[in-house]
Protein backbone atom coordinates (compact mmCIF):
# COMPACT_ATOMS: atom_id res chain seq x y z
CA UNK A 1 0.00 0.00 0.00
CA UNK A 2 1.26 3.34 -0.74
CA UNK A 3 2.56 5.47 2.05
CA UNK A 4 -0.44 8.24 1.08
CA UNK A 5 -3.27 5.75 1.20
CA UNK A 6 -1.77 4.29 4.54
CA UNK A 7 -1.48 7.87 5.97
CA UNK A 8 -5.67 8.42 4.69
CA UNK A 9 -6.08 4.41 6.18
CA UNK A 10 -4.27 5.57 9.47
CA UNK A 11 -6.36 9.42 9.80
CA UNK A 12 -9.83 7.53 9.06
CA UNK A 13 -8.79 4.45 11.64
CA UNK A 14 -8.30 6.89 14.44
CA UNK A 15 -11.58 9.11 13.77
CA UNK A 16 -13.32 5.62 13.85
CA UNK A 17 -12.01 4.64 17.06
CA UNK A 18 -12.81 8.00 18.46
CA UNK A 19 -16.40 7.47 17.12
CA UNK A 20 -16.62 3.73 18.95
CA UNK A 21 -15.18 5.57 21.86
CA UNK A 22 -17.53 8.10 21.91
CA UNK A 23 -20.58 6.21 20.43
CA UNK A 24 -20.50 2.73 20.21
CA UNK A 25 -19.39 -0.18 18.04
CA UNK A 26 -22.09 -0.47 15.59
CA UNK A 27 -22.09 3.15 14.82
CA UNK A 28 -18.97 2.29 12.12
CA UNK A 29 -20.09 -1.76 11.77
CA UNK A 30 -21.35 -1.24 8.28
CA UNK A 31 -19.06 1.94 7.36
CA UNK A 32 -15.79 0.51 7.88
CA UNK A 33 -16.20 -2.62 4.59
CA UNK A 34 -17.10 0.20 2.43
CA UNK A 35 -14.49 2.54 3.32
CA UNK A 36 -12.11 -0.39 3.56
CA UNK A 37 -13.31 -1.15 -0.44
CA UNK A 38 -12.25 2.75 -0.89
CA UNK A 39 -9.41 2.70 0.24
CA UNK A 40 -8.14 -0.44 -1.63
CA UNK A 41 -9.63 1.16 -5.04
CA UNK A 42 -7.51 4.03 -4.60
CA UNK A 43 -4.51 2.29 -3.75
CA UNK A 44 -4.76 0.54 -7.27
CA UNK A 45 -5.76 3.89 -9.03
CA UNK A 46 -2.95 5.27 -7.14
CA UNK A 47 -0.87 2.01 -8.19
CA UNK A 48 -2.38 1.80 -11.91
CA UNK A 49 -0.87 5.87 -11.90
CA UNK A 50 2.57 5.69 -11.07
CA UNK A 51 2.61 2.33 -14.05
CA UNK A 52 0.82 4.40 -16.50
CA UNK A 53 3.90 7.33 -15.63
CA UNK A 54 6.27 4.88 -16.63
CA UNK A 55 5.20 3.74 -20.00
CA UNK A 56 4.20 7.27 -20.99
CA UNK A 57 7.71 8.09 -20.26
CA UNK A 58 9.04 5.18 -22.39
CA UNK A 59 6.86 6.35 -25.17
CA UNK A 60 8.01 9.81 -24.94
CA UNK A 61 11.56 8.34 -25.26
CA UNK A 62 10.45 6.01 -28.19
CA UNK A 63 8.94 8.70 -30.13
CA UNK A 64 11.79 11.27 -29.56
CA UNK A 65 14.51 8.46 -30.79
CA UNK A 66 11.24 8.06 -34.18
CA UNK A 67 11.49 11.66 -34.53
CA UNK A 68 15.05 11.87 -34.81
CA UNK A 69 15.55 8.84 -37.14
CA UNK A 70 13.17 10.18 -39.41
CA UNK A 71 14.68 13.38 -40.00
CA UNK A 72 17.91 11.64 -40.58
CA UNK A 73 16.14 9.43 -42.71
CA UNK A 74 14.68 12.84 -44.45
CA UNK A 75 17.41 14.41 -44.95
CA UNK A 76 19.36 11.25 -46.21
CA UNK A 77 16.64 11.40 -48.97
CA UNK A 78 16.70 14.67 -50.22
CA UNK A 79 20.80 14.35 -50.64
CA UNK A 80 20.16 10.76 -52.43
CA UNK A 81 17.90 12.51 -54.87
CA UNK A 82 19.54 15.11 -55.61
CA UNK A 83 22.47 13.18 -56.25
CA UNK A 84 20.47 10.87 -58.46
CA UNK A 85 19.50 13.97 -60.15
CA UNK A 86 23.41 14.85 -61.22
CA UNK A 87 24.48 12.74 -63.97
CA UNK A 88 26.68 13.11 -67.29
CA UNK A 89 27.32 11.59 -70.44
CA UNK A 90 30.26 9.73 -70.85
CA UNK A 91 31.87 10.08 -74.63
CA UNK A 92 32.16 6.67 -76.85
CA UNK A 93 35.76 5.34 -76.56
CA UNK A 94 36.33 7.21 -72.80
CA UNK A 95 37.31 5.02 -69.98
CA UNK A 96 36.82 6.56 -66.49
CA UNK A 97 38.90 5.14 -63.70
CA UNK A 98 37.12 6.59 -60.78
CA UNK A 99 38.85 4.00 -58.30
CA UNK A 100 41.84 5.62 -58.82
CA UNK A 101 40.53 9.60 -58.26
CA UNK A 102 39.40 10.45 -54.55
CA UNK A 103 37.41 13.10 -55.94
CA UNK A 104 34.81 11.40 -57.43
CA UNK A 105 32.26 10.13 -54.24
CA UNK A 106 30.05 6.35 -55.04
CA UNK A 107 27.02 7.20 -53.96
CA UNK A 108 24.67 4.24 -56.50
CA UNK A 109 27.17 2.47 -58.47
CA UNK A 110 25.20 1.50 -61.54
CA UNK A 111 26.32 1.81 -64.80
CA UNK A 112 24.12 2.22 -68.46
CA UNK A 113 25.70 1.73 -71.58
CA UNK A 114 25.93 5.56 -71.83
CA UNK A 115 24.94 7.08 -68.99
CA UNK A 116 26.91 7.00 -65.16
CA UNK A 117 24.76 7.43 -62.17
CA UNK A 118 25.56 7.81 -58.64
CA UNK A 119 29.32 9.31 -59.00
CA UNK A 120 29.40 13.24 -58.11
CA UNK A 121 32.99 14.75 -60.89
CA UNK A 122 34.33 17.63 -58.80
CA UNK A 123 36.54 17.87 -61.45
CA UNK A 124 36.68 16.98 -65.45
CA UNK A 125 39.64 18.30 -67.41
CA UNK A 126 40.18 18.73 -71.07
CA UNK A 127 43.40 16.70 -72.35
CA UNK A 128 44.81 18.18 -75.30
CA UNK A 129 44.41 15.91 -78.61
CA UNK A 130 40.50 16.05 -77.40
CA UNK A 131 40.17 13.38 -74.69
CA UNK A 132 39.02 13.85 -71.09
CA UNK A 133 41.25 13.56 -68.07
CA UNK A 134 39.68 13.47 -64.56
CA UNK A 135 41.41 15.00 -61.62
Amino acid sequence: MSERVQSLAASIYKEFERMMNNYDENVVKELMPLVVGILESLDQAFIDKQETDVELELLRDDNEQLLTQYEREKQLRKTTEAVSKTSFVIEPGFQLNLSACPHYLPVQPSIGSDVLHGFIPLHVTEIPGGGRREG
